[in-house]
């Protein structure tokens, strides 16, 4: 029975010694592109999502807000008050005179 136990004990130990495995070759180029795709893919969507929650969103809200609250015909009068348009008195003037 002794033999027999170091006999297993022998064959046990021969087979724990691991050989590396051959690299894989076949396809290299084909399996690393499909990898660099897929993440490349996932993290132009992330960026895209996080650019449309965080900057596009709001800024499509600030307009809203802003085109909501404008009054065009008060702004012109503010904008006329402070002599923005001088081509329109000289219109005017040439207007009269003519």
């Amino acid at each position: 029975m002794a033999t027999k136990d170091a006999t297993k004990a022998s064959k046990t130990s021969n087979k724990t010694v691991k050989t590396s495995t051959k690299p894989v070759l076949r396809n290299l180029l084909l399996t690393k592109t499909k990898k660099d795709f897929a993440l490349a893919l996932s993290f132009a969507l992330t960026i895209a999502t996080s650019y449309y929650m965080f900057v596009k969103r709001q800024r499509r809200k600030t307009f809203e807000e802003f085109h909501r609250t404008y009054d065009a015909e008060a702004a012109y009068k503010r904008m006329k008050a402070k002599g923005v348009f001088r081509g329109l008195e000289a219109q005017k003037r040439s207007e009269s005179n003519a």
